[in-house]
């Protein structure tokens, strides 16, 4: 009867915390979207996921799986992604289809903390505890990066939705020894791949759980087979098609980010952008560690060499254009699978062993509520503990209010943070005054660990909690406001047949579906096949440093411009005798001169209003 009431309770827990995020979520589409100068409504995505969504419409409307109808070039690595955003855009028009993609994202994140869920419950089998089974969800759904790049329409929630689904059916043909769990393990693992290549890394470490289960070698190289088999039936598929559509083996993008950089200073940019989010999740790692050795099994094995094999694909790959963690945010579930038990057992050890005796002489020097101090003598400690936290939560909202009221700069800097996290700290030690006892409490332990693992959350989202408390919109979101507006003001004043030249590729050609020059090469070939990177400022930039001005705008001659400077190159004095700037409804436009795709006359009775 308990087990039965305590799988209810972490069920309904499960539901409320998926209806706090949906409510999270609505919340942030809304942050996130707009009124345009043609006072409709807008809706925003991350814009390599606009791109995509070109490539969808132009599918889903019989152009074929391109971003420029009548050329066939690969300039997007979520082929899957993008088959799904298809189907929005053959249904809805282009603002909802974007809104739907935002929609689907909140769906994956909610797949993801289902599957993560059931992997972690499949790993710790033999480790159960109520209290962090109950809490795993929320924990997955606290790191922002998941949420952020979902809800922009990027495939990064539903690349790690399919890898902790083959996962988990892996586990279950562990268990159950039946075959069609360890096929529907490798076809779960194939669609990862077919969302995003670089999920092919997934099969190393299950190769290795598979090789190191205990049996005769023949039946372990046997499910290899099995699984190898299933799981290249897709890929090679695809394989076929790209080459057969495309006319390549591999993506345009390929070319485009992995190409003409040294190894050496591709290492290096890699090892840079990593840093950071090593350091931001540096307990998560190092408890991990901790419990993949100490308490081993081939399924926390499986986990860490994912992790261990995703941070060194990273740094190899030279990191990315984001610092937002796109793409080793899939094995963040799995890092927090094998710390969240681990964690909690190290801080059980430190109050049994160090943190009771230490507190309670700290706490019982001569404090106001001992017996002896007769001037206080009718006060308690948990009245102290309560006085202290609310100075605590007085100076914590004065600081989140310090911009409205005046005080110090605008927004949340690092010294801010910094003093948010102090206040913070300062709360919860009021709280644990009134808790803490001279004997070890379970229920003391409990809270001490929920205060650190939401410390150790908020170290890994430190930079992001103005997004995640809407104080500042979401990264992207403005930008995304600018080239709509920019795009409309396009349709408005030209022919359908006028060429636009774009450093954002996504959003500018999705609405206004001109023939569109990409300016950074992830739909030209000309410029992804550069052998040389220009010295600029963004040569170590993957998928940004790859350009050629003179090229794309004095060669191709686009009829409009996004603007004449990229990574510190500026071609403007070349540029000036073939383009002007006019001003249409509060929206710059770089304009070829006398193009007879530009309805002059309507700019002109614009300029005169």
């Amino acid at each position: 009867m308990n087990h039965l009431k305590s799988a209810m309770t972490k069920k309904n827990l499960f539901f409320i915390f998926i209806s706090i995020y949906v409510i999270w979520a609505a919340f942030f589409i809304a942050r996130s979207s707009f009124i345009a100068i043609d006072g409709n409504r807008y809706y925003s995505l991350f814009d390599d996921a606009m791109i995509s969504m070109r490539y969808a419409w132009n599918f889903s409307h019989g152009n074929g799986l391109v971003w420029n109808p009548g050329e066939y070039v690969e300039g997007y690595t979520n082929f899957l992604m993008t088959l799904i955003m298809s189907v929005a855009t053959l249904i809805l028009n282009e603002r909802f289809s974007v809104l739907a993609i935002q929609v689907f994202g909140i769906l994956t994140v909610i797949g993801v903390v289902w599957q993560a869920s059931k992997l972690y419950s499949a790993v710790t089998m033999n480790e159960q505890n109520e209290l962090l089974d109950k809490l795993f969800p929320l924990l997955v759904l606290l790191y922002y990066p998941l949420s952020y790049w979902s809800l922009m329409g990027m495939e990064t929630g539903l690349v790690t939705f399919l890898t902790l689904t083959s996962l988990n059916f892996l586990l279950r043909h562990e268990t159950e020894k039946k075959s069609s769990n360890l096929a529907m393990s490798a076809f779960f693992a194939s669609l990862a791949y077919l969302t995003r290549p670089d999920a092919l890394l997934i099969i190393i470490p299950i190769t290795i759980f598979l090789l190191i289960r205990p049996g005769s070698l023949k039946f372990r190289l046997a499910d290899i087979l099995k699984f190898g088999g299933v799981f290249a039936l897709i890929p090679l598929a695809h394989l076929l098609f790209r080459y057969t559509y495309y006319g390549d083996l591999l993506p345009n993008t390929y070319y485009l980010k992995l190409s003409g950089l040294t190894t050496g200073k591709r290492l290096e940019a890699g090892l840079n952008f990593t840093y950071p989010f090593l350091i931001s999740t540096l307990l998560v790692w190092i408890f991990a560690s901790l419990n993949t050795i100490f308490n081993f099994s081939r399924g926390k094995l499986m986990l860490f060499s994912t992790l261990l094999i995703y941070i060194a694909y990273q740094i190899w790959i030279g990191g990315d254009a984001w610092n937002y963690w796109r793409m080793v945010t899939p094995i963040v579930p799995m890092g927090l699978i094998l710390f969240f038990d681990e964690f909690y057992l190290f801080v059980g050890i430190g109050i049994k062993t160090l943190l009771n005796s230490n507190i309670h002489q700290y706490l019982n020097r001569n404090p106001v509520w001992n017996d002896q101090a007769q001037t206080f003598k009718n006060i308690s400690r948990k009245t102290v503990s309560r006085i202290l936290m609310i100075i605590g939560l007085f100076v914590f909202l004065m600081i989140l209010a310090s911009g409205q009221l005046g005080l110090g700069g605008p927004g949340f800097g690092y010294v801010k943070l910094s003093l948010l996290l102090g206040a913070g700290l300062f709360i919860i030690f009021s709280w644990l005054i009134g808790s803490s006892g001279e004997n070890y409490d379970r229920k003391f332990h409990q809270r001490i660990f929920i205060f650190g693992l939401f410390g150790i959350l908020l170290m890994a989202d430190l930079k992001f909690i103005p997004q995640m408390l809407f104080t500042t919109p979401p990264y992207q979101a403005p930008s995304n406001r600018s080239n709509v507006n920019t795009a409309i003001a396009i349709n408005e004043i030209s022919t359908p047949q006028l060429k636009i030249g774009v450093l954002w590729a996504g959003s500018l050609p999705y609405f206004t579906h001109r023939y569109a020059v990409d300016f950074l090469g992830k739909s030209d070939t000309y410029i992804a096949h550069l052998s040389k990177i220009e010295k600029s400022t963004v040569n170590t930039l993957p998928g940004h440093n790859k350009f050629d001005l003179r090229y794309s705008i004095l060669e191709l001659k686009p009829d409009y411009v996004a603007g004449f400077e990229w990574g510190g190159i500026d071609i403007s004095s070349e540029a000036k005798d073939l383009y002007e700037l006019v001003k249409y409804k509060g929206v710059n436009l770089y304009l070829l001169k006398n193009s007879e795709q530009v309805n002059w006359d309507l700019l002109s009775a614009a300029e005169l209003e």
